[in-house]
């Protein structure tokens, strides 16, 4: 794979052992968990990873009922001691995401510990053929954190902080990417979102990255486009890894 010159040594397009899901530094014992766009590509990918490390609820969310059926049902299968809570909501949707994390809050035994905000939406088109109201709701990142802080620890654990928020972005916002308005910008308007709430809850380990090029149903979308790019394995141990730098020396 070509890739620009830069400080990384090492690229990697599939996992390898040192961020490992089984690793004790990343266990997630005892822990309580919620992924937005939880049912398939990589929130799938994420959640297995979660459910490796022993996280004790995980919470998917998503727009569709059956995939995140399916993967509850997988990770029911592989990881029977991890207790998996389904919901269905719209991130732009405020009310119904605060019932679903008040009920998985209630169902966990009071707090969540973690958020992964993963959910995205890819519908190319022209500017001037987008939709506002569509355009709007991808901007729509603060309803998340706005129905997730009110449930985090209220003391901070052994790293110095109460709870951890990862946004998954995407390298598209960083190329030129045409037809992609309201998925670029409303992942670069959640980047954006993520070092508010960074600066306004220091207690809170907050984190943007995204997870390179994945086959997903979402990209096959951009791959039926045209837009052709190196793929990175799906099965990566997504957004465990960097939880293991949320430390305060």
């Amino acid at each position: 794979m070509a890739v620009q010159p830069g400080p990384t040594k090492t690229y990697h397009l599939t996992t390898y052992d040192s961020i490992s899901p089984t690793l004790p530094a990343l266990s997630q014992k005892g822990k309580n968990v919620i992924i937005t766009g939880g049912g398939t590509g990589i929130g799938q990918a994420i959640a297995l990873s979660f459910a490796k490390a022993s996280v004790a609820n995980l919470a998917l969310l998503g727009r569709r009922l059956k995939p995140l059926e399916d993967t509850k049902s997988l990770i029911n299968t592989s990881y029977p001691n991890v207790s998996v809570h389904v919901y269905t909501a719209d991130v732009a949707d405020e009310a119904t995401l605060n019932e679903a994390f008040s009920a998985f809050a209630q169902a966990a035994g009071g707090v969540i510990h973690t958020l992964i905000a993963n959910a995205g939406v890819l519908s190319l088109g022209k500017v001037l053929d987008t939709d506002t109201e569509s355009f709007m709701k991808s901007l729509e990142t603060n309803a998340l954190v706005k129905s997730f802080v009110p449930h985090i620890p209220t003391e901070p654990d052994n790293t110095g902080f109460r709870a951890r928020i990862i946004h998954t972005s995407s390298a598209a916002v960083q190329l030129d990417f045409p037809y992609n308005m309201n998925y670029t910008v409303g992942k670069l308007a959640g980047a954006k979102i993520m070092q508010h709430v960074a600066a306004e809850h220091p207690d809170v380990f907050v984190l943007n990255y995204h997870p390179g090029t994945v086959a997903t149903p979402m990209n096959d979308i951009a791959t039926k486009a045209g837009f052709e790019m190196p793929k990175d394995d799906g099965k990566y141990p997504l957004s465990i890894c960097y939880l293991k730098t949320a430390k305060v020396e």
